[in-house]
């Protein structure tokens, strides 16, 4: 269980033995939101499923729930896009900041690692705890305590701050030398040496502090992916779960992958005026009805590629080992699905029954678009259903290559059950098949250095 009771001083207290910090404000919804911009991390609501929180409460009109009354082991409930568990909910968490209600207001607000030193006598709180209402649980809600004052919802969650920041009295050479001169050095010439990527210019880091690219023929933006292991497939308590999505480890080189599906006017200007096959029309709208062999065509002349199924999975995970990125389930705000067929008992919902246009939902934490649902987006691999017990699929980057004559299409689409589009999900296609709801998410694979 979390410890509770605990003031802002014995925070300290703590942190002084241990060398470690308390999260600023800043640092705390940064990791909170997990590049979302929705009220929570899991979208524009919560339930008592994601969030341990006073469920007679609900947030804007919701349904109420369950109410515990009382803490949850750590890490018993979704993570967020981050991998980061119960930042909603269980007890409210002390950050280092003293509270100040204007502050957001100030030029010290903006500044880089901005940390609030003055303007009250009080310390902030972030959160919501298992007794709160839902709202006291959004991303950007503030709450304070006095410094001295224990409570049974207050625990806190430690940080580490590599670099001190340039408002925080207590910096000194001693502080700025917590990490080793080199590493300091290391750090500041990756953030300022991009990558440099033949074909692609390169933007800024993203709301998720992954590097973000243009594919200068084709306008497309990307986000660089870092190399990294992580489990694929999905355990065997998973609802809806289909017994090929046996759980695996794999691990894959760094690579880059559009921030969306590949949009109609993306998919024109390298295939050429009027030889654009979506229904219905729109620039901003995902290209569909294209097969496989046409993907093929459009990386042929633009240089870039499908992705494996593998490096499809981990893009959209983006950290989690939930049945989706948003958590365990999802709804029509974050999707775009049948909303008739929602999740393992969920409620009933929205079906808009065509596209949506490219980056108009919630993105994963990589910064990701529409990973889910919208239109099947076809991988580079032939489909087998039985690869993931073969030993090409733990080898480094793997990529299905025999096995049948279909090709993987992966995400689900606007017409899917909500289950189709969990992030494990495997479906298939020939790779001739033109479909009003089949697209496709260019990627470029990176050599490794």
């Amino acid at each position: 269980l979390p410890v509770e009771n605990v003031s802002w001083e014995d925070c300290q207290a703590f942190c002084a033995k241990t060398g470690l910090k308390l999260p600023t404000e800043a640092q705390w919804e940064y990791a909170c939101r997990a590049g979302t911009e929705t009220p929570f991390s899991f979208g524009a609501t919560i339930s008592p499923e994601k969030v341990n929180y006073n469920g007679k409460y609900p947030y804007s009109g919701g349904a109420k729930g369950l109410d515990r009354g009382r803490t949850l082991k750590v890490g018993s409930l979704p993570a967020n896009g981050f991998g980061l568990h119960e930042m909603h909910g269980n007890v409210w968490e002390w950050c280092q900041d003293a509270y100040d209600s204007g502050f957001y207001g100030k030029p010290a607000a903006v500044e880089l690692n901005p940390l609030c030193t003055a303007g009250s006598g009080s310390r902030v709180l972030r959160g919501g705890g298992f007794g709160a209402f839902a709202r006291g649980c959004r991303s950007a809600d503030r709450f304070r305590g006095a410094p001295s004052r224990r409570y049974s919802s207050l625990g806190f969650r430690p940080a580490y701050w590599p670099l001190a920041t340039s408002t925080d009295p207590s910096a000194s050479s001693e502080a700025a030398e917590a990490v080793p001169a080199a590493e300091a050095r290391r750090l500041s010439a990756t953030s300022k040496t991009p990558r440099a990527i033949p074909g692609f210019a390169y933007l800024a880091p993203n709301a998720q502090g992954l590097p973000e690219y243009r594919h200068e023929q084709t306008g497309v933006v990307f986000v660089l992916l870092p190399g990294g292991t992580f489990t694929m497939g999905s355990p065997a308590s998973e609802p809806g779960r289909d017994p090929e999505e046996t759980q695996h480890e794999v691990t894959l080189a760094s690579f880059l992958i559009a921030k969306h599906e590949l949009t109609q006017e993306a998919w024109e200007k390298a295939m050429g005026a009027g030889e654009n096959p979506s229904q219905p029309k729109g620039a901003k709208l995902p290209v569909g009805n294209v097969s496989w062999e046409d993907c093929q065509a459009f990386c042929a002349k633009t240089g870039l590629k499908l992705p494996t199924e593998a490096q499809w999975e981990y893009a959209c995970r983006a950290g989690t080992e939930t049945p989706f990125s948003f958590g365990t389930t999802i709804t029509p705000e974050q999707v775009n699905y049948d909303g008739r067929f929602p999740y393992s008992g969920g409620s009933k919902g929205l079906v808009r029954g065509r596209t949506v246009e490219v980056a108009s939902l919630p993105a994963n934490g990589f910064g990701l678009h529409e990973m889910h649902g919208n239109v099947w987006e076809w991988c580079e691999d032939v489909y087998d259903g039985g690869f993931y017990g073969k030993p090409a699929a733990v080898e480094l980057n793997p990529l299905c290559t025999a096995g049948s004559g279909v090709r993987v299409v992966r995400g689900g689409g606007f017409w899917s059950f909500a289950w189709w589009c969990r992030s494990a999900f495997r479906y298939r296609y020939a790779p001739s098949w033109r479909l009003s709801f089949l697209g496709f998410r260019p990627a470029y694979w990176l050599a490794a250095e």
